[in-house]
């Protein structure tokens, strides 16, 4: 009769776990690189992305440990300039991990964005490519060459064609007593009108010293200002999706 096998005992569990590879580690130790860059916002830096393998592995997490996330948008009357006006979009997450809001737990987010401004009787379309959300001009335009519209949502679209992944800090990780929460507010303090912003987000949970990653949230939405309809009103456009399945 054969003798059973005999249990681990703690030693040699602790030895089993350490041998497991942790697939985390090299994206959470990027992540960790980007932010000792101390950049500030709007720079380029070739560094401050994710490569598309990273892309996938984060959207692939997400379908197994995701945050909820909402989206929503406002808009408001510009304060410098005047007669301009302000438009965001609004990310708002809420993470669920057992887990405190204090190091050596952190929250970094990428965004891929793009962008249309009517300013001075003129258009110019952006899209972000790696740096601190750092937009780069494609084209800038007389605005009675930019027929309605629809003419704007396709600029934007295509300039989003073209965008490339930029860190997105954020600056404060989490909302000061608001837990396991994060705010995000793309967009503009001040533009004339036509405006149109399409914005694909994700952002990540995890754990700098235990090298994992917790909850990665990943979502987009496209808002569009088209022209005010009064002292607080405007005529707008918006789509969104909390989760990208």
């Amino acid at each position: 009769m054969s003798t059973p096998p005999r249990p681990f005992n703690a030693e040699q569990l602790q030895q089993a776990r350490q041998g497991l590879r942790n697939t985390d580690q090299p994206l959470v130790d990027k992540f960790i690189n980007i932010r000792a860059q101390n950049l500030a916002f709007g720079v380029a830096n070739p560094l401050a992305t994710i490569a598309d393998s990273d892309v996938q592995h984060l959207k692939s997490l997400a379908h197994r440990a995701n945050p909820v996330v909402k989206i929503s948008f406002s808009t408001a009357a510009s304060t410098f300039p005047a007669n301009g006006t302000q438009a965001h979009m609004v990310f708002d997450t809420k993470f669920y991990s057992q887990v405190q809001p204090v190091a050596p737990i952190a929250v970094i987010r990428f965004v891929k964005a793009a962008q249309v401004n009517t300013n001075f009787s003129k258009v110019k379309s952006e899209h972000t490519i790696p740096g601190y959300v750092h937009y780069q001009k494609t084209a800038e335009v007389p605005a009675s060459r930019v027929n309605g519209n629809d003419a704007i949502k396709q600029l934007a679209q295509q300039e989003f064609m073209v965008a490339s992944w930029s860190f997105d800090g954020p600056r404060e990780q989490f909302r000061q007593g608001a837990g396991l929460t994060n705010r995000d507010e793309p967009g503009t303090k001040y533009t004339e009108l036509p405006y149109a912003l399409i914005a694909e987000f994700l952002i990540v949970l995890y754990d700098q010293q235990a090298k994992r990653i917790l909850e990665v949230g990943h979502s987009v939405g496209a808002l569009g200002v088209w022209a005010k309809t009064g002292p607080a009103t405007w005529t707008t456009t918006f789509d969104r999706s909390d989760r990208i399945p």
